[in-house]
């Protein structure tokens, strides 16, 4: 069944992938695998679908047991600039390609007639701020329209791995730049021209305590520089500091709403503060103001957060 929202309870997106599989107990072979790649790959997850895709399996299971209706595929950073860091460049098409048939293939196990669910290919910002480099170089002999052009392949690259996989929508998420979204969004319109699809694309923005994005837009100022998009969304922060953000931002939203925030905010030893049934407590709240399209987790969540806020959720 293709993707659409609902009319009526919000959808319920996954929560965390990094911060999850670093409970698995993983070792560097678990992600090295037999690939024989120079530098270390511990901590690199995209690659373990390649490696070890029966730990990126049980992920997306453990999170359709919780109550998830969508999953995220694990192709966050499956993007060039990030793997050549990694020395595991030339995996980049192959991981976005598996990533997205692990996470459609673990959808359509969960599926049913009454409740079908999804995958999301996860398409992350980088690690290059354009709108800052640009700014950086402005005194330099750079030519903004190479940069620019440079990232829409990487992204084209990735995508059309991820599309090719099979997914039911396309997730471009974190996103901190309007110059690397509006990359992102290019690329993939250019992937469903050449392989003749198109599948729905939300997109969703991280802010800071603020308010605002990285590069100091507010939501509704980011959202206005990009082309029309199938959902909006807000992610990656604390619940204290994207809540609010959502709020503000719902009455402008041109599209379907969803947000997704952490699990609050980590210690010293990187471990979420934020309780499951607190975070439920406060998401569902949230969700009773301003009827979201969707709802979920990102950094710190686990499965007991995804259960929690589906269960909260149910009981209203």
């Amino acid at each position: 069944m293709p993707f659409s929202f609902g009319t009526g309870a919000p959808l319920i997106l996954d929560g965390a992938t990094g911060s999850y599989l670093a409970t698995f107990g993983l070792n560097e072979s678990d992600y090295a695998g037999t690939l024989g790649l120079a530098k270390p790959q511990y901590g690199n997850n995209e690659l373990l679908t390649i490696t070890n895709p029966a730990a990126v399996t049980r992920l997306h299971e453990d999170y359709l047991r919780a109550g998830a209706d969508i999953v995220t595929a694990c192709t966050f950073c499956a993007v060039r600039p990030i793997q050549e860091q990694r020395g595991a460049s030339e995996y980049t098409h192959e991981m976005a390609l598996r990533g997205a048939r692990l996470a459609k293939e673990a959808a359509e196990r969960f599926s049913t007639a009454d409740r079908p669910r999804y995958a999301a290919g996860s398409v992350g910002p980088t690690d290059r701020p354009l709108s800052l480099v640009l700014a950086q170089d402005e005194n330099e002999d750079v030519e903004p329209d190479e940069l620019i052009d440079a990232l829409k392949r990487d992204y084209f690259e990735q995508i059309s791995g991820i599309v090719e996989g099979g997914v039911d929508l396309l997730l471009i998420e974190t996103c901190f730049d309007p110059l690397n979204a509006s990359a992102a969004l290019d690329a993939a319109h250019e992937v469903f021209s050449k392989l003749g699809v198109r599948i729905p694309v939300i997109v969703s923005a991280s802010v800071s305590s603020s308010g605002r994005l990285f590069t100091g837009e507010t939501p509704a100022q980011f959202f206005a520089k990009l082309p029309s998009v199938d959902g909006c969304a807000l992610n990656c922060g604390s619940p204290e500091d994207l809540l609010p953000a959502v709020r503000e931002f719902a009455p402008e939203a041109r599209a379907p709403l969803g947000f997704y925030p952490n699990a609050g905010l980590p210690d010293a030893d990187g471990h979420y503060s934020l309780e499951p049934e607190v975070f439920a407590e406060e998401m569902a709240a949230v969700a009773s103001e301003l009827s979201p399209a969707f709802v979920g987790g990102c950094c710190g969540t686990t499965p007991a957060h995804i259960a929690a806020l589906a269960n909260r959720l149910a009981a209203h």
